[in-house]
């Protein structure tokens, strides 16, 4: 049974990129430059330029997933 102070987790579908400051992102919508930051930047690095699955739980106020699985699209 959850708590229910825990986020649930959920599914996002994008691209890995690396940013400026090298930190890598997960880019949801390319034409709104939009996207979210990945705490897993090891996994994400594996992924860099790919079309991936991610799937975690989103930290709103940080825009940061909290990421439990990346998987190819």
């Amino acid at each position: 049974e959850q708590q229910p102070d825990q986020k649930s987790s959920q599914t996002f579908m994008g691209e890995i990129e690396k940013l400026q400051g090298g930190q890598y992102a997960l880019i949801t919508d390319k034409s709104k430059n939009a996207g979210h930051y990945l705490d897993d930047q090891e996994q994400a690095k594996k992924f860099e330029g790919k079309k991936v699955k991610v799937t975690g739980s989103l930290d709103v106020a940080s825009n940061t997933i909290h990421v439990m699985d990346i998987r190819l699209a």
